[in-house]
C-alpha cells in the first residue's frame, strides 16, 4: 500500500516525528516498509511510503486504515474534522429519494448533485493516482478513485443529465432487486427508468457504469450502500478485501463527506437532494481481557520495578488507541470490538497479541522464564517407553501403520477413497500384511511390534471408542541353536510364551492364561488349539497364539510364527489399581527352614482345565503351601479315551519350624480329597 506523507499529516500530527523514526516504529509493530520515494507535487516535496501490511488485516487496505495504525503507534487519535462543515450540516433532506425493501442493508446513502463541471483533475490529484497505478480520467471519476484509495469505500456515480428530474412529480426509488444488488428507479410522468444495478460489495463490477461520466455530464447521482453482515454472510466471501471494505459503514459516511467536499470544490456542484438511511447495526462483539492472563503471557515484557497501576494505565491507553472502548473492572477489561477488526480479533489471546505489538516487541526479555516444575510423564507414556525398550532389546522392529483400512467393522462417512473407508479393530492384521508384503518383495522375514490405536463400537450406547493396543509378531526365522555346530531351529510356542512372560515381568503385571474362544473374530487368523486368552486380574487384556497353518501356507511361510495383542489401556488401569492399594503388600522374611515337595498324579478329562484345578487347590488357603506347578502331561495307550494324565508338584514350607512327615501327609491328603470331590479326577 503506497501512502503519502502529506495524506497522513492531514489526519495525524507528524510534526514530532520523521520518516526514519516512523519506519522503525512501524517495523517493530509488524509492518514492512518496502520502499520510500520522494515526489514533487505542485513544487512541494512529498514522501511516498510503500507499506506491506500485516496478514489478515483487511482494514489496512486503505490510507485511513494505515493512518489508524500509525496513530496507535504514535499514541494519537485520528482527526477527521477539517472538512466536516462542508456537508449535510445545513442541507435539507428532501423527500424525492425513497427506499424500499432494503432491510438486508445496514446503510444506504443517495445524493443528487447538479451543476457538476467535468474537467481535468488538479495536478496533485493526478500525481497521487499515477503513483497508485491508476490512470486519471476526469474530476468526477478521479475523486471517486481517490476516495476509494484513501477510505477503502466504494460508491457508484450515475450520469442522469439526460433524464428530467426537475418536475414536481419525479422521484428516485432505491430498491433491493437481488441479494447481491440494489436497483435505482427514476419515476417521472408515468415513465420508469431503471439504471444498471449496483453491486453491494463490488463483486459484480461489470455492471457498474461509473466510467460513462463524460464532459457533458451535469447531473450525477451518488449511491453508496453497505449490507448487513448477518443477513449476507452466507452469500458472500467475507474474507475478500472488497467485502470487508463495504462492511465498514462507520467509514462510509465520512468517505462520502470528503467526496462531496471535493466535488463542490473542484466540480462546482451542489446538493439538490439526499437521503441517508442507517438501519439497525449488527450486534456488538465484546471480548473479556483478564489481567491474570495478560500478566501470565506478557510477564517477560513487564518491568518488575514498574508500578502495577502504571502498567494497567498503559494497557488501557493501548486498548483506547485501538478503538476498543475498554471498560475497566478490578480483574479484567471489557472491550468493544469495532466492525473493521471483528475478523482478526476473535479471542482474548488476539487482544494480548495486539497489546504486545503496540507496547513494543523490543521490550520483551529474550530469556525463558525460570521454573522449578518438572514435567511428569504419564503412566501410559512410561509404559510405552518400557515396552519399546524391552522389545527392541530382544530384536523386534517397531512398525507404524495407518488406522484407516478397507472394509472394517467401523466405516467412515465420506472416506477419501474406498481403500481407506474403515477404522481398524486390531493390530495383528496389519503386522501379518506387512510380513506378507516383505516376503513377496523378496525381503527378509522380520519380527515386529506396533503400539497404536484400535477402534470399537459400543452397540448399547451407539458410540465408537478407541483403545491403545500393543501388537507383536515373532518368529519367522530359524535362529535358535543348541550349539554352533547344530542346525538352527524355529521358535517354539513355549519359547514365544516365555518372551511374553518376560515382557510382562518387566512392566510389572501378571498374566493368567485361559482357553481361547472358537467364536472369536480372529478364528481365521490363529490356531484354535494353540491360542490362549490373557487376563490381568479380572480383566481380559488380550490373546497370544500361533498363526493358523492354512493362513501360513497361503503366505508361503513354512515355519510357525506367533502373534499377540494386548490392551494397554486395561493394563494401565490394572497398574494404577495395584499402586493404589500398597497396603496389601507385606514384607516377609525368608524362611530358614527347608522346603519339601510332593507330587500328585491324576487322570482327568480333557475338558478339565489346569486353571480350575489350581484354583481349587489355592482355595485351601494354607500358609504352608508355597507353590503348585504342573510338570508333566501324558496321553497314551495306558490312559482311557478322552482322558489325560497330569502331574502336579506341590512345595511346602514353614516360616517357623521344619515340617514333619505327618503334617505334610495330612496337607497332601487334604488336597487329594478336595480335587477328587470337587472335580471328576482320579488319583493315580
Amino acid at each position: 500500500m503506497k501512502v503519502s506523507w502529506f495524506w497522513l499529516s492531514q489526519i495525524l500530527d507528524l510534526s514530532s516525528t520523521n520518516v526514519s523514526n516512523l519506519e522503525n516504529s512501524l517495523t517493530i509493530a509488524g509492518f514492512e516498509i518496502d520502499s520510500i520515494k520522494t515526489i514533487d507535487v505542485l513544487g512541494s516535496q512529498d514522501i511516498i511510503l510503500d507499506i506491506i501490511s500485516i496478514p489478515n488485516r483487511y482494514d489496512l487496505s486503505n490510507i485511513v486504515g494505515i493512518a489508524r495504525e500509525v496513530g496507535t503507534v504514535l499514541r494519537q487519535q485520528l482527526n477527521f474534522n477539517f472538512w466536516n462543515t462542508h456537508f449535510l450540516n445545513n442541507q435539507k433532506k428532501g423527500n424525492r429519494i425513497k427506499y424500499s425493501e432494503i432491510a438486508d442493508h445496514s446503510h444506504c446513502l443517495t445524493i443528487l448533485m447538479k451543476n457538476v463541471q467535468v474537467k481535468s483533475s488538479p495536478k496533485w490529484l493526478q500525481d497521487y493516482l499515477i503513483h497508485g497505478n491508476i490512470n486519471p480520467v476526469n474530476t468526477v471519476i478521479d475523486i471517486k478513485n481517490y476516495i476509494n484509495i484513501k477510505w477503502g469505500q466504494d460508491f457508484q456515480i450515475f450520469d442522469i443529465s439526460n433524464l428530467s428530474l426537475l418536475d414536481q412529480g419525479s422521484t428516485i426509488l432505491v430498491k433491493s432487486c437481488q441479494q447481491e444488488t440494489v436497483a435505482i428507479y427514476l419515476k417521472h410522468s408515468q415513465v420508469t427508468h431503471k439504471l444498471v444495478p449496483i453491486s453491494v460489495n463490488s463483486i459484480l463490477a461489470k455492471t457498474i457504469t461509473t466510467n460513462n461520466i463524460i464532459t457533458s455530464t451535469s447531473t450525477i447521482l451518488i449511491q453508496a450502500v453497505t449490507f448487513n453482515k448477518l443477513n449476507h454472510k452466507k452469500n458472500f466471501d467475507l474474507s475478500t478485501i472488497k467485502s470487508i471494505k463495504n462492511l465498514q459503514d462507520n467509514l462510509l459516511f465520512l468517505a462520502i463527506q470528503e467526496s462531496v467536499f471535493l466535488y463542490k470544490k473542484f466540480c462546482k456542484g451542489f446538493i439538490q437532494e439526499y437521503n441517508n438511511l442507517k438501519l439497525d447495526q449488527d450486534p456488538k462483539v465484546h471480548i473479556k481481557l483478564t489481567k491474570k492472563n495478560l500478566i501470565r503471557i506478557l510477564s517477560p515484557a513487564i518491568n518488575q520495578k514498574q508500578l502495577e497501576n502504571a502498567w494497567e494505565a498503559r494497557v488501557t491507553e493501548i486498548l483506547s488507541l485501538l478503538n476498543l472502548s475498554p471498560l475497566i473492572y478490578p480483574t479484567y477489561w471489557l472491550t468493544d470490538i469495532p466492525k473493521q477488526r471483528q475478523y482478526d480479533l476473535n479471542r482474548e489471546v488476539d487482544l494480548i497479541e495486539e497489546i504486545a505489538r503496540i507496547y513494543g516487541f523490543q521490550q520483551f526479555d529474550d530469556v525463558l522464564p525460570c521454573t522449578c516444575t518438572k514435567n511428569k510423564i504419564s503412566q501410559q507414556e512410561l509404559l510405552k517407553r518400557q515396552i519399546r525398550y524391552f522389545l527392541r532389546s530382544i530384536g523386534l522392529h517397531e512398525l507404524v501403520h495407518s488406522s484407516l483400512h478397507k472394509q472394517q467393522r467401523i466405516n467412515i462417512f465420506n472416506p477419501l477413497s474406498d481403500e481407506y473407508n474403515g477404522l481398524r479393530s486390531n493390530l495383528v492384521t496389519s503386522l501379518i500384511d506387512s510380513l506378507y508384503y516383505n516376503i513377496h518383495q523378496s525381503s527378509d522375514n522380520f519380527d515386529g511390534f506396533e503400539i497404536g490405536k484400535v477402534f470399537y463400537n459400543n452397540y448399547k450406547s451407539n458410540t465408537t471408542y478407541e483403545k491403545l493396543h500393543l501388537g507383536m509378531m515373532w518368529s519367522c526365522k530359524n535362529y535358535l541353536r543348541a550349539d554352533w555346530s547344530s542346525q538352527s531351529k524355529a521358535l517354539s510356542w513355549f519359547q514365544a510364551k516365555g518372551m511374553l512372560s518376560n515382557l510382562c515381568q518387566s512392566i510389572g503385571i501378571t498374566l493368567f492364561w485361559d482357553k481361547f474362544s472358537i467364536n472369536c473374530y480372529l478364528k481365521k487368523i490363529v490356531h484354535s488349539q494353540r491360542t490362549a486368552v490373557l487376563y490381568s486380574g479380572k480383566y481380559k487384556v488380550g490373546f497370544f497364539g500361533e498363526v493358523n497353518p492354512q493362513l501360513r501356507y497361503n503366505m508361503g511361510i513354512k515355519q510357525s510364527f506367533y502373534i499377540c495383542e494386548l490392551d494397554l489401556d486395561a493394563i494401565v488401569y490394572q497398574l494404577k489399581n495395584s499402586y493404589s492399594v500398597n497396603s496389601n503388600y507385606q514384607l516377609k522374611p525368608y524362611s530358614r527352614y527347608p522346603c519339601v515337595t510332593r507330587d500328585i498324579s491324576m487322570i482327568v478329562g480333557k475338558n478339565v482345565s489346569i486353571s480350575s484345578i489350581m484354583s481349587k487347590i489355592n482355595s485351601i488357603n494354607n500358609s504352608f503351601i508355597k507353590s503348585i506347578d504342573l510338570f508333566d502331561e501324558y496321553l497314551g495307550n495306558q490312559i482311557p479315551a478322552n482322558k489325560r494324565s497330569l502331574s502336579l508338584r506341590v512345595t511346602y514350607q514353614s516360616l517357623n519350624a521344619t515340617l514333619t512327615n505327618a503334617q505334610i501327609t495330612q496337607l497332601n491328603n487334604s488336597i487329594r480329597d478336595l480335587i477328587c470331590k470337587k472335580l471328576d479326577i482320579k488319583i493315580r
